[in-house]
């Protein structure tokens, strides 16, 4: 999430200019920037480390490989989750931070997510299928997440 609100509706059909327009995307190098500003108090800048002996072992008399690996269980939370999490909990307005924030996860997210509701304050509501590992489990719960269990199923979600 990257802090874009929806721009309104003004009429169902696009006119000529907004046909020609180049397309609008999610995110832009702008609100990039910005988010990279935001998050920089709370995520961590994680390395990146080569391996000459896996480049050996990928490379071959023709082809010199480089492989490079970001080494994002550095991050806080153990995942890159980290950084969008907290980049969205520190978009919300006051009223809607007040009113904490909920996710469905059995992983990283749900980890991510209650660390950075943690940062801000807030209560973080995670709700975990059954079956789901107890390392994490006890993440969630250790970053103030207050977790409701449910079955695994689609429908349950």
């Amino acid at each position: 999430l990257l802090c874009t609100r929806p721009r309104e509706v003004t009429s169902a059909r696009r006119t000529a200019a907004e046909m020609a327009a180049p397309p609008q995307y999610a995110a832009s190098l702008a609100l990039i920037r910005e988010a990279q500003v935001r998050i920089a108090p709370f995520a961590k800048v994680t390395p990146v480390h080569t391996c000459a002996t896996l480049n050996a072992l990928v490379s071959d008399d023709d082809v010199d490989v480089e492989l490079y690996f970001k080494c994002e269980t550095f991050q806080k939370g153990g995942a890159f989750k980290f950084r969008g999490a907290v980049n969205a909990v520190m978009c919300l307005t006051e009223t809607e931070a007040s009113k904490g924030v909920v996710t469905h996860s059995s992983g990283n997210h749900a980890g991510a997510l209650a660390l950075a509701a943690g940062v801000r304050g807030i209560p973080s509501y995670i709700v975990v299928p059954e079956g789901c590992p107890q390392c994490k489990l006890d993440a969630i719960a250790t970053y103030g997440g207050v977790i409701t269990r449910c079955r695994p199923t689609v429908s349950d979600r």
